[in-house]
């Protein structure tokens, strides 16, 4: 879900993980993603930070 330009206001987590790198954002569609700090993705957003996932994620893959 794109996190700016919604008709209604939504509650918005943003990951605390990656506040210090630069950061994409996705608006919707794949021409429209946008460079922004994370400070600022904050203030656009209205978001939270929080604590989405604790360490790396695992991810098992099954043979086929």
């Amino acid at each position: 879900m794109a996190p700016v330009g919604r008709p209604q206001p939504v509650r918005v987590l943003i990951d605390a993980t990656p506040a210090e790198h630069d950061l994409r954002a996705g608006a919707g569609m794949p021409h429209t993603v946008f460079r922004a700090t994370f400070p600022e993705l904050v203030r656009i957003t209205g978001g939270e930070p929080a604590e989405v996932a604790k360490g790396p994620a695992q991810v098992r893959l099954t043979p086929r």
